[in-house]
């Protein structure tokens, strides 16, 4: 039950990421299908209950010489256990899989007004690559 603590808090950043009322039901299918998956990967840090929530995804561009990416599709701590080091052990984790499996790099995304997020990931060796765009149609 972490990526809906997760959406939730996106929604303070953008009406874009806006949750219709049954957006908690509707995620569960392919939540499951994602976990299932073999692109996907996630890892739960439990003691004493479940504390942070990180999804990884595999990603391979053929036409780059250093292609193979993994992706922090998600990464949640709950708010009590922020400050305590459980991030940094996530991002170690998503590390230690992407060398185990001979990956080139590793990515993430963040909202452009999320500058925790933003600051959290460059003490952790992230660099800006790109930027995205929206244009929201009426």
């Amino acid at each position: 039950d972490f990526w809906h603590p997760l959406a939730k808090t996106m929604e303070s950043y953008s009406s874009l990421n806006d949750l219709d009322d049954s957006a908690k039901e509707k995620g569960v299918g392919p939540m499951r299908e994602r976990i299932e998956s073999e692109e996907y990967r996630v890892l739960i840090l439990e003691k004493n209950g479940p504390k942070a929530y990180m999804m990884l995804e595999e990603e391979i561009s053929i036409t780059r010489s250093k292609g193979r990416c993994v992706k922090i599709a998600d990464l949640y701590v709950k708010e009590v256990w922020r400050g305590q080091g459980l991030g940094t052990a996530m991002i170690k984790k998503a590390r230690e899989h992407a060398e185990n499996r001979d990956f080139d790099y590793l990515k993430v995304a963040s909202e452009w007004e999320n500058e925790e997020a933003r600051e959290f990931y460059r003490k952790k060796g992230f660099k800006p690559k790109k930027v995205q765009y929206v244009d929201k149609i009426d």
